[in-house]
């Protein structure tokens, strides 16, 4: 079995058992979260982690991106995990409230993402 598919589960198991201690965080914001802020972060974390993997693919680094690629994909397994753990924990103690659904809207934008990277960025990642 290939190292990083033990990162991701190590990730996605951290997520889940974390994620529930994220609520604190986010409900802490100031100023509080707003429903509108989810599309956002989602759209932010997709673009933003668009932009840093393509610099290196436009500098010809393709190991640093498709490493970056990777990180990231753990990083957002990661959040995602948490985000459905603070989900569904938010829903059962406080109902839908958009504080429980930011972590989850930034998983989904940063293994978007990673996605859209493997998508665009595989063909160079064939030689390395």
């Amino acid at each position: 079995m290939r190292a990083y598919v033990l990162i991701f589960i190590a990730a996605a198991i951290g997520g889940f058992v974390s994620g529930p201690f994220s609520l604190q965080a986010t409900a802490a914001s100031q100023p509080p979260h707003v429903w509108e802020d989810i599309p956002f972060v989602f759209v932010g974390c997709a673009v933003g982690l668009l932009m840093v993997v393509g610099c290196q693919a436009l500098l010809r680094n393709f190991r640093a991106a498709r490493f970056a690629s990777l990180a990231f994909g753990a990083i957002g397994v990661y959040f995602l995990a948490a985000g459905a753990a603070a989900a569904i924990w938010g829903l059962v103690q406080f109902g839908a409230v958009p504080h429980a659904f930011i972590f989850l809207a930034c998983g989904l934008g940063i293994t978007t993402g990673v996605a859209l990277c493997y998508f665009l960025f595989s063909s160079k990642w064939a030689a390395i």
